[in-house]
């Protein structure tokens, strides 16, 4: 639809729209846009884009991108086998049954995303309060100018992560334990949820 009667708006190649874009990126059906003037000026050419792959090179970053993409792997492999592992482990559980036990996971992120919020906003109040009462006017700052970037915010953010990770890989371990021991389906369902929360 779009290659027959919208204006190309790359600026890369149209400018502000008043240049004349190459043959190949007009549309068929100029509807659009028909009187406008256009002007022979040339717009400058496009800016090579950075190398994405230079972030690698960067530590904090690399360890952010390994940590979140195991986590995102044992999330994804939980959830995209739970119907194949459950058919095969409780026959006597229908589509609709097993449909149901995404629930669980569903849940586990919905409860946990609330849950974690307040927590880290608890936290955050709790770190502004400490550093009030430690500033004092003899040192030069009043407790009521603390400024927002004075709270170390990562280190706020990051506190309860180790815990949350024992969670989160005790949970996963045992969930892939009850279905191999064939456990009653009540286990991994809640194993699901508690991995999920955290």
């Amino acid at each position: 639809m779009d290659i027959r009667f919208l204006p190309e708006t790359l600026r890369s190649l149209v400018g502000n729209g008043s240049v004349l874009p190459p043959v190949q990126y007009r549309p068929l059906l100029p509807l659009i846009g028909r009187g406008r003037k256009y002007s022979e000026v040339e717009c400058p050419p496009a800016r090579k884009p950075p190398n994405p792959f230079r972030l690698f090179a960067c530590v904090d970053v690399l360890n952010l991108l390994v940590f979140n993409g195991i986590q995102y792997a044992v999330f994804s492999a939980i959830l995209a086998t739970i119907s194949s592992l459950f058919e095969k482990n409780y026959p006597q559980l229908t589509e609709t049954d097993i449909g149901l036990c995404y629930l669980a996971s569903g849940g586990g992120l919905a409860l946990g995303a609330m849950f974690s919020g307040k927590l880290m906003d608890w936290d955050y109040r709790t770190a502004k309060e400490q550093l009030t009462r430690n500033s004092t006017p003899e040192k030069g700052t009043p407790g009521d100018a603390i400024c927002e970037d004075d709270i170390p915010i990562e280190a706020t953010r990051l506190k309860r992560l180790p815990l949350w990770m024992i969670m989160f890989c005790a949970a996963s371990a045992g969930y892939g334990w009850c279905l191999q021991a064939r456990m009653n389906i009540a286990a991994p369902l809640v194993l699901q949820f508690v991995s999920k929360f955290f």
